[in-house]
């Protein structure tokens, strides 16, 4: 039994109003004034009767008429054995998907493991009758939200992360915050850990020094070596200033690539737009809010640049690319400040952790599991869900009894009123 909004139920101090009514609506004797009795010494008039409840039956029919439109507010839910079957039945999934830098090493079939993990995600999905499916490169931080998703769907809820599971991933803490009322899946996706090497690559000066990481078992194998520098292509990202500051603009990129790697996705481009742009305010007046994904986590990673006016999409040279208005000088030690920083979201290095060979057991997997719970409650989420319409209905129903009783109430006959005056002045 799903008693609804609870706050609602407050609606039942309503109860006292008919009460109050029965008791003030009384009927008063008149008061006849005799010229006859002038003469007398006048004396306090007693009561001759207390105040008491008249129409009893009628009352009850009203405190119904309360009590029931109270409870219709509060949309209960009657879970009777058939909708139990029928909830029972119903499953609700949530699917976090880890989309961490590990995932991108390949398995045994020679598939990403992200590409496996997303297939998996697609088929847990198809079994539920409501699912959801959430990408994050770290699984730990939305399970709650997850689980919140779920206490508002109907049926038996589970949550499903599938993930290589390093060491890290999610920890015994993040398992003791989930509710009991949802239950737990753990598909882990199995990634050759010496599928091959991770390059890290850092320029000083002329030099490249480039870090090449193998994943062993038991071990983590790092080779160095160091080369002369090549030209960069640099092209992903384009400095719009004065014809004259051409020189400035790039020697500050040469400045920022030899202390950030250079773009590795050339399909991510980027406009830097200085004050001295001559159509930096017809970029400024046609810029589009930001609507592609990679833009936001590029807009997400300059959060903290102040030198950064504004940001937006714009088309430069025919092409469509991220805007970044700028108040920095061409070629100054702020623009190339700016431009590591941009050529650090548009290569984002992995964490270290993302290194780490070992994963969870798949014995601790399998005691932080647990199955949905059979018992499981019915969240209210429109009217139609609820057997407040009954109730409803009943009101309307004790609303025609009430009316039907106060029309049958007798008249007072006039002896009865003559009775009262007399009363009244004895």
């Amino acid at each position: 039994m799903s008693w609804g909004n609870p706050w609602a139920w407050l609606g039942l101090l309503a109860l006292g109003v008919p009460v109050l009514i029965h008791l003030l609506a009384r009927r008063t004797a008149r008061i006849q004034r005799f010229p006859t009795l002038r003469f007398l010494q006048s004396s306090r008039l007693l009561p001759r009767r207390h105040t008491r409840l008249t129409d009893v039956p009628l009352l009850i029919v009203r405190l119904a008429i309360v009590a029931v439109a109270v409870a219709a507010l509060a949309r209960p839910f009657l879970l009777t054995g058939g909708r139990q079957q029928s909830l029972a039945r119903q499953l609700a999934r949530v699917i976090v998907v880890d989309t961490s830098a590990s995932m991108k090493r390949a398995t045994a079939s020679g598939t990403s493991a992200i590409e496996v993990a997303r297939a998996n995600a697609r088929e847990r999905a198809a079994e539920a009758q409501a699912s959801l499916i959430v990408e994050s490169a770290t699984p730990a931080a939305v399970l709650p939200g997850a689980a919140q998703w779920l206490s508002h769907q109907p049926g038996r809820r589970e949550l499903v992360v599938v993930s290589d599971f390093q060491l890290g991933t999610i920890e015994q803490a993040d398992i003791t915050a989930l509710t009991n009322e949802v239950g737990l899946r753990f598909d882990p996706v199995a990634a050759v850990t010496a599928s091959g090497p991770i390059d890290f690559q850092t320029r000083t000066g002329v030099a490249t020094t480039t870090a090449r990481t193998s994943l062993q078992p038991d071990r983590t194998d790092v080779e160095w070596n160091v080369q002369a520098t090549e030209r960069t292509d640099a092209s992903a990202i384009l400095q719009l200033a004065a014809p004259t500051e051409r020189v400035e603009t790039d020697a500050a990129l040469d400045a920022a690539l030899t202390l950030a790697p250079a773009p590795s996705d050339s399909a991510r481009r980027v406009a830097i737009v200085y004050q001295t742009y001559d159509r930096r305010s017809v970029l400024l007046r046609d810029a589009k809010p930001l609507t592609v994904r990679w833009m936001g986590d590029i807009a997400a990673a300059l959060a903290g640049q102040t030198t950064i006016d504004r940001i937006g999409i714009g088309s430069v040279d025919g092409g469509e690319r991220l805007l970044l208005f700028t108040s920095a000088s061409a070629g100054s030690l702020e623009s190339a400040e700016l431009m590591i920083a941009v050529l650090n979201a548009l290569t984002p290095a992995a964490a270290a952790s993302e290194l780490e060979p070992q994963t969870l057991s798949t014995e601790v997997l399998r005691r932080w599991q647990r199955v949905p719970p059979s018992v499981v409650d019915h969240p209210i989420r429109d009217d139609d869900a609820s057997d407040g319409r009954w109730l409803w209905a009943l009101v309307l129903l004790l609303l025609g009894v009430e009316t039907l009783m106060r029309r049958a109430q007798p008249k007072v006959s006039s002896a009865a009123s003559t009775e009262a005056v007399y009363d009244r002045v004895a």
